[in-house]
């Protein structure tokens, strides 16, 4: 039971992130506030915008421009880092994430399709709340 407690105190403090990154985000994309770090080989907001960020893909990874040729670098990080992965750099924040904490996962046909929903932590340790279409990992 304490870890729903956790989960949900976490899914809070998310929320609350993603509302507030939506505008930083928007203002970061289309100001062009990303700067090229070498050494990753990836573009990241500045220090200060850490956790609207994406530590391990950076504002909009490569893969990410190939699915939506037909979009602006601008739209492509406002929609990676606001919408697609809000507040991603959260699960580095100490007591987010650990491996071995439940999660609750199921999955259906409906139509013909496979659909999930799933909330807890993934095996990598990192917090998961989604559902959708497909096995969902």
């Amino acid at each position: 039971m304490r870890y729903v407690a956790l989960f949900l105190l976490i899914q809070s403090i998310s929320l609350v992130l993603t509302l507030i990154g939506i505008p930083v985000c928007a203002v970061l994309a289309y100001g062009s506030f990303a700067k090229y770090d070498s050494v990753s080989r990836l573009w990241h907001w500045p220090r200060w915008a850490w956790i609207w960020d994406n530590f391990e893909d950076g504002t909009a990874p490569r893969w990410y421009e190939v699915v939506h040729p037909d979009w602006s670098i601008e739209r492509l990080e406002f929609h990676w880092t606001a919408l697609r992965n809000p507040c991603n750099n959260l699960r580095f924040c100490p007591g987010v994430s650990k491996v071995g904490r439940p999660l609750w996962y199921r999955t259906w046909m409906m139509f013909g399709k496979q659909f999930y929903a799933k909330a807890g932590w993934e095996r990598s340790g990192y917090p998961s709340l989604s559902a959708g279409g497909g096995r969902g990992f």
